[in-house]
């Protein structure tokens, strides 16, 4: 056998790694391309459940398919985070915790920020503060090690929420103060908007409604320097936040008027909506102004009832109790005053029970005594 003859013998078996080794690279960016163009489908929010399951499931099968454990790792991250986002609980912890292994194995304080990032949002989702708190914190720790100031700024944010969550005024304004400075560098309108708005927040569950309203106003000029499209996505109640801080004020007819400027906004999900139009029966209550609030209350009642959402209807009843006790409709005053109580004893809500227990004694005098026995 001549030299050319050995050679090419020894050439082919390179030619045939490299050629495998070209379609592993294609076959990986093409798994990339495709996981990508699912997870935008999962994103539109327009699309049913049921397909945008479907489409995360295939971006999820199509992870196996990275080779590159960074690439993989992050691509699960985001696949995870999407699960959670459709309240998918346990396809949420399984993929974060297969992201956790490859994460734990490269040490890369990148997407070591967003895997606790994701185990925040989740934990935060279901109402397990402690734990949320502790994860927005690790991931917080990476961000500033890294430099990624907007993600940084959204960590503080959230963990001064949960802050606000525990009645940590002051441990939730410092985090606040901190995560302005933050987006004040970066000039991110949408960020310092939500920032004041939770400003407001908190000096109104102090009391301290002139501060509270200073914050919303401050927080409606961003609002204002937002493209429309910016305000469609981002858009909270501050109209109705300023109506409420001046009717804990009592300037009711002030109330009523912001209370109507949020009404203008046709674009209301169904919850913000109700609570609107609540308030603005509240607020004509308190003014002796009876004309079409029976209705306006009943209505917003109705969609808190189809929504499920507990809370809101105990706040409809109670509120139903006053209006029904106003028109002297004893009768059913006390239906309403006894279905709010039980809703709150169901609920644990114990600011709401205490409300209902001295309304049941004021409108039921024969069985007053037990309810303040209660109370």
């Amino acid at each position: 056998m001549d030299n050319n003859s050995t050679n090419r013998l020894i050439l082919i078996p390179f030619l045939i790694f490299f050629f495998f080794l070209k379609i592993q690279i294609i076959n990986g960016q093409n798994a990339l391309d495709s996981i990508n163009i699912w997870i935008k489908v999962v994103k539109n929010t327009s699309k049913s459940i049921e397909l945008r399951k479907e489409k995360l499931s295939q971006a999820y099968n199509l992870t196996q398919k990275i080779s590159e454990d960074s690439i993989k790792a992050d691509r699960l991250i985001e696949v995870a985070y999407r699960y959670c986002k459709l309240k998918d609980t346990s396809k949420f912890l399984s993929i974060n915790k297969e992201a956790e292994i490859l994460v734990v194995k490269l040490q890369s304080d990148y997407l070591f920020g967003y895997l606790h990032w994701n185990y925040g949002d989740y934990y935060k989702r279901n109402f397990n503060f402690l734990k949320s708190y502790q994860h927005l914190n690790l991931a917080n720790q990476y961000f500033e090690k890294i430099g990624l100031r907007k993600n940084l700024g959204r960590m503080l944010f959230s963990m001064a929420q949960i802050k606000g969550y525990y009645k940590d005024f002051t441990g939730s304004e410092q985090l606040i103060i901190k995560a302005l400075k933050v987006f004040k560098t970066l000039k991110d309108n949408v960020n310092l908007y939500n920032l004041y708005n939770h400003l407001g927040l908190l000096q109104h569950d102090i009391k301290e409604y002139d501060k509270a309203i200073s914050y919303y106003q401050k927080a409606l000029s961003y609002y204002e320097k937002l493209t429309k499209q910016q305000q469609q996505r981002n858009y909270i109640l501050i109209f109705n936040n300023i109506g409420d801080a001046l009717f804990q004020k009592r300037e009711y007819q002030k109330a009523l008027k912001y209370y109507k400027k949020e009404l203008k906004n046709k674009n209301l999900p169904n919850k913000e909506y109700a609570r609107v139009i609540h308030n603005i029966a509240r607020c004509k209550l308190f003014l002796k102004d009876t004309l079409g609030i029976q209705k306006q209350f009943h209505k917003a009642l109705n969609i808190r009832l189809e929504l499920e959402n507990k809370t809101d209807i105990l706040h409809s009843k109670v509120q139903i109790f006053d209006f029904y006790s106003f028109k002297k409709d004893t009768i059913t005053a006390l239906k309403y005053a006894k279905e709010a109580n039980a809703l709150a004893e169901e609920i644990k809500n114990g600011v709401g029970y205490l409300t209902t227990l001295q309304q049941l004694s004021n409108i039921d005098p024969k069985n007053s005594k037990k309810y303040l026995d209660r109370y």
